[in-house]
């Protein structure tokens, strides 16, 4: 299930446009309608479940030509859900005054267990209380040091749409979450796994259940789709090559969790993997514990847990590099990446291959860079990235930890969206091995071209907070940079927003950054038309609601309110509050 939806913008007009897709029974599945400038940032409304636009094209808006929005991707039926779930009615006051990850809407099947994480941001992590309210009684959170895990047990005679509200509390600040969680009732051929009892001479049913994950290897090439729920257990050697399935889902049985060892992917396609832990008993053989070859496409993994190791308190700081690997490197196409947690990893996730949509994921502890991208056509919306460890930039062989970094094999890297994100250079106070050099979202061997940077909030004590050498075409909007409230480490200039010229001279043209909220500004002549933006001085209590405390909505009366020009901003903000909401757009990421 696919669409290529392509229309041509004037540069002076604006379009309203619904966007759609067949869902295979001859019917268009409609998407809300959204409003998209002439020139700049086309941008596709919120998807329905499963189903996502990959990448968008835009040029910038001081040239008279026409531009394409395109390439809008439904992931194959294997992501659709059968249901649209309808948005949850919402408290009349949302209140986001804690810094915390985002939760998309959720979906799982009956009989299978959904875990979903979301970690929070203040200077004190044991004050964070978390309230699921309502809830029903199969949907249990347990929390940690600021950080939450909500387990839904989905038994049966469970199927249906819950709305979830969580609140957020610390002291006499509040945060919402509300998301809602759809529950299925499988229409696959279901298969049992049980590392602990199980064999795999047994047919796979519950009372006889395979042992291991191979069996799956038999059921290739069927024409039904099959749900493999594996009850709790240890599963190892993990090896999968030309699967090709209608769909295949890999899920834990309700009420247990299932640990994985290493994954890797040949030839495969039309599978997701959902809810599992993935954490090798041993040191792990290979670059990343989930590694996706480049001749796969359509791959899911979502809701996952992918870690070296619950904790590191007992690994010394050398340690790291001998223990831990990284958590997802793909290669392959059409790749969802989704709502996972990835704990004590080197890298985070590398994605090389193209038309991937990277989003809602926690990268936490991480010892090389959180995200590292060279494929075109991604997207990178609404991650939480924090806590880069181990100090090894002047190390032989040592690494400059990024947020998000970005490189090319002599091409350029094209049409990539870093949206809506949250980038902390290290957030909790007994973080052992923090590291010193970190950057923010960067890519210092372009060209980028056609890239689009808006509602990211990037805190980090290193100048490059977002930074691009070599760059053509590309938006940087309504993104907030600034120090890390900890400021631990000082350098030659608190963190800017650049665009330079490539290393090899080339220059970079036709750029925009406009309504972003940051501690400095370095861009080169010509390189880029740079408006609306704000520059703020050393005093960030002047801009924000409560610096030394994690929030960075702004203040009333400062002088960011309604400073932003409105015609390419974003048309919500990080809260997913509308903007702009008074005269003008505000600056930065938030919206008043």
């Amino acid at each position: 299930m696919s669409l290529i939806y392509i229309n041509q913008f004037n540069r002076n007009s604006l379009y309203q446009n619904t966007l759609g897709f067949s869902d295979g029974s001859g019917q268009a599945v409609q998407m809300e309608n959204t409003t998209c400038p002439a020139m700049g940032n086309c941008r596709a409304s919120t998807p329905i479940a499963g189903q996502f636009p990959i990448a968008l094209q835009f040029s910038r808006p001081t040239q008279n030509i026409s531009i394409y929005l395109f390439l809008i991707i439904a992931l194959m039926p294997i992501f659709s859900c059968q249901t649209k779930p309808q948005a949850p009615p919402v408290p009349t006051q949302i209140k986001n005054e804690i810094l915390a990850s985002h939760i998309a809407d959720q979906w799982t099947y009956e009989g299978a267990r959904l875990n979903i994480y979301i970690h929070a941001i203040a200077e004190d992590l044991s004050g964070i209380k978390y309230n699921l309210i309502n809830a029903p009684d199969f949907i249990k959170i347990k929390t940690n040091k600021g950080e939450a895990e909500i387990i839904v047990d989905a038994t049966k005679g469970t199927t249906g749409r819950y709305d979830i509200y969580m609140q957020i509390k610390n002291g006499n600040k509040t945060t919402d979450r509300n998301f809602n969680i759809l529950i299925k009732k499988p229409k696959a051929e279901i298969y049992y796994s049980d590392a602990a009892n199980g064999d795999d001479n047994n047919p796979g049913t519950y009372k006889k259940p395979w042992k291991s994950l191979q069996n799956i290897n038999l059921q290739k090439n069927k024409s039904s789709e099959i749900l493999l729920l594996l009850k709790p257990g240890h599963y190892q050697n993990n090896d999968f090559n030309k699967l090709d399935f209608n769909k295949i889902n890999i899920m834990p049985a309700a009420g247990g969790n299932a640990k994985l060892g290493a994954f890797t992917f040949s030839e495969s396609e039309n599978i997701i993997l959902k809810s599992l832990t993935i954490e090798p008993k041993s040191i792990c053989p290979q670059t990343a514990f989930v590694e996706i070859k480049n001749n796969c496409q359509n791959i899911e993994i979502s809701n996952c847990k992918i870690q070296a190791a619950e904790n590191y308190d007992n690994w010394g700081n050398p340690n790291w590099k001998e223990k831990i690997k990284s958590g997802i490197f793909t290669w392959g196409k059409n790749i969802l990446i989704k709502n996972n947690l990835l704990r004590n990893v080197f890298h985070g996730m590398e994605i090389n291959g193209d038309v991937c949509l990277i989003d809602h994921n926690i990268v936490d502890r991480f010892g090389g860079d959180a995200i590292r991208n060279t494929g075109s056509n991604n997207a990178f919306d609404f991650n939480t990235l924090k806590n880069a460890v181990v100090d090894d930039y002047y190390d032989e062989g040592g690494n400059h930890d990024d947020l998000f970094q970005a490189w090319t094999f002599d091409e350029p890297v094209e049409y990539v969206r870093i949206s809506n994100n949250i980038g902390v250079a290290y957030a909790d106070n007994d973080l052992l091995f923090p590291s010193k050099i970190v950057q923010g979202l960067v890519n210092f061997d372009g060209f980028s071209e056609n890239w689009l940077i808006e509602n990211n909030l990037v805190l980090t004590d290193h100048p490059h907070g977002i930074a691009l050498l070599g760059a053509k075409d590309c938006n940087i909007i309504n993104n907030t940079v600034a120090r890390n409230p900890r400021r631990d480490h000082d350098f030659e200039s608190p963190p800017w927003i650049m665009i330079a010229d490539h290393k090899d001279g080339r220059p970079s043209s036709g750029n925009m950054v406009q309504n972003n909220l940051t501690s400095a500004l370095r861009i080169t002549e010509n390189a880029a038309t740079a408006d609306h933006n704000v520059v703020m001085d050393s005093t960030y209590s002047r801009y924000f609601v409560d610096y030394p405390g994690w929030d960075f909505h702004l203040k009333k009366g400062s002088g960011c309110i309604d400073a932003g020009s409105a015609f390419f901003s974003p048309k919500k903000d990080l809260d997913g509050k509308k903007r702009p909401a008074e005269e003008g757009a505000d600056v930065g990421c938030y919206e008043l």
